[in-house]
């Protein structure tokens, strides 16, 4: 009701308007005020609907202005700043957040291969520093040596099954198995297989003849056609396909028998096969008649491979010995606590810095590992999971019926967090980290009695990681944890790890 009474007040102010300027123009003033005045009331209203939309508009624009300058400020990095933000702005400053993010990644991934790559290079430092260090315990077999070995190690198997003992009770085995073979009567023969021995000039002259008739049935053996014929009993009643006339194999049978006698200048398929089963059957004969024999030279020949076998046993045994019981001890040494082992080898200097080394570079392994798995992986997650939901709420908005869509800024700047910056400068710390734990290389700067883990020796005190598993057992005052803890844990009785055994 009130836009009415504004529109006839406005529409009689036009008509008025025209009624001056028809009786300044000498026309009909009541005419042309009426037509002013229908004219007047009729443009009103759309005027003033099309000034309502443009300043209903205005706002809005403004709006996306200001979105635009602060986005080609600060391109992927700031948030929005007024109340809503469209679709289309969502979506081209998220593009440029999931660019950012997936180089990161990138380079995440990448320096998690090349730790885990330190890791795989330190493998064979510590077999090799293992193998030293047991070598260095058993260098030989001695009595004197081998009673050493519980003190230093606590391993006692050696006091109830002495290696010595065994080894000695083994040769003497194996030089009564060589006396047994020497005085056999096939060894005694040996001379028979020689250059001009018996056995050896009978099989020469088994071979005189079984050489050339070899050579003779050699061309009907290989022809896969004739054998074919030969072994269906072809051209006798015993003939597999006999009076099968219906049957493909019958006529090619018949073919292959009318070219095989040209082959073997015979003039039938029958003879051809006759003069085969006589060569083949004086062959077979010889061979038996040089079976024997042939046995006689094998079982000779086994007997001198026999004692050579036992002449290198006897040669071997004592390396042998030595590196079953390398093995068995270190299959010992592998879960010891280092520090009870370092303690029983002081008097031995050369082996307690082995046992420095050893250690610090299975430390060195683990640590680079928890690098890779507790610092570098879990980011490189965080990571993955941030695009696959950003990347949804792309393709939400990327449609055309969302480019338009009002999105509240206060979601919007949820959407786009950027997790960058702080993983940015983790990975930095990782990184250098990673590098002077794996440079490091000072191990006799060790301390057994001072009870301090070996990363805080590596990295001189200078790091903490609050994922280390090593600071767990250190005192809280002395841990920087990347997340503050809402409770401290517990100090452990011991700093050895749980994979490490005691010594009985």
């Amino acid at each position: 009701m009130p836009q009415l009474i504004v529109y006839i007040i406005v529409a009689s102010i036009f008509a008025s308007i025209y009624s001056k300027i028809a009786e300044a123009k000498g026309r009909d003033t009541i005419k042309f005020s009426t037509i002013g005045f229908c004219l007047s009331f009729f443009f009103t209203p759309f005027t003033a609907v099309i000034g309502i939309i443009i300043i209903s508009l205005l706002p809005s624009l403004k709006e996306d202005r200001r979105s635009l300058a602060s986005a080609n400020n600060n391109p992927g990095s700031v948030y929005f700043t007024d109340r809503y933000v469209r679709g289309l702005e969502f979506v081209r400053r998220a593009r440029l957040l999931e660019g950012e993010i997936l180089q990161l990644l990138n380079s995440l991934k990448e320096e998690y291969s090349k730790t885990l790559q330190i890791k795989e290079r330190l493998k064979p430092d510590i077999q090799s520093v293992f193998s030293n260090l047991v070598n260095l315990y058993i260098p030989t077999l001695d009595r004197e040596i081998i009673t050493k070995i519980n003190p230093l190690t606590g391993y006692s198997k050696f006091d109830f099954e002495n290696p010595l003992d065994s080894l000695e009770q083994d040769r003497r085995n194996l030089e009564d198995q060589l006396t047994t073979i020497e005085n056999s009567e096939l060894y005694q023969r040996r001379n028979e297989i020689e250059t001009g021995g018996r056995l050896q000039l009978q099989l020469a002259e088994y071979n005189e003849i079984i050489y050339p008739l070899l050579q003779a049935v050699n061309p009907y053996e290989t022809d896969k056609n004739f054998m074919t014929l030969y072994r269906s009993n072809y051209g006798t009643s015993r003939y597999t396909y006999a009076g099968k006339w219906w049957t493909i194999t019958y006529y090619q049978h018949w073919f292959w028998a009318n070219s095989i006698p040209k082959k073997f200048n015979k003039p039938s398929f029958r003879e051809v096969a006759e003069q085969y089963r006589n060569l083949r059957g004086s062959l077979d004969e010889i061979i038996s008649i040089a079976e024997p024999t042939k046995k006689q030279v094998k079982a000779i020949e086994d007997k001198i491979k026999e004692r050579e076998r036992v002449i290198q046993k006897i040669n071997t045994l004592e390396e042998i010995y030595i590196s079953r019981c390398r093995q068995s001890l270190r299959d010992h040494l592998q879960y010891i606590d280092r520090s009870e082992l370092y303690r029983r080898a002081q008097s031995e200097p050369e082996i307690s810095n082995l046992i420095k080394r050893l250690h610090g570079l299975q430390k060195k392994a683990e640590y680079i590992d928890e690098i890779a798995q507790k610092g570098f992986k879990p980011q490189i997650s965080q990571l993955e999971e941030k695009l696959h939901k950003l990347g949804k709420k792309i393709n939400k908005y990327s449609r055309t019926k969302n480019h338009y869509v009002n999105i509240p800024s206060s979601d919007a700047n949820t959407w786009i967090k950027n997790p960058a910056q702080r993983i940015r400068e983790s990975l930095e710390r990782y990184i250098q980290t990673r590098e002077l734990i794996s440079n490091f290389g000072n191990y006799e700067l060790y301390d057994y009695n001072q009870n301090v883990s070996w990363w805080r020796v590596m990295t001189d005190n200078r790091v903490k990681l609050g994922f280390i598993s090593d600071l767990d057992s250190l005192p809280e005052s002395t841990i920087t944890d990347d997340i503050i803890r809402k409770t401290p844990k517990k100090r452990l009785e011991s700093s050895r790890s749980v994979y490490e055994g005691d010594i009985s």
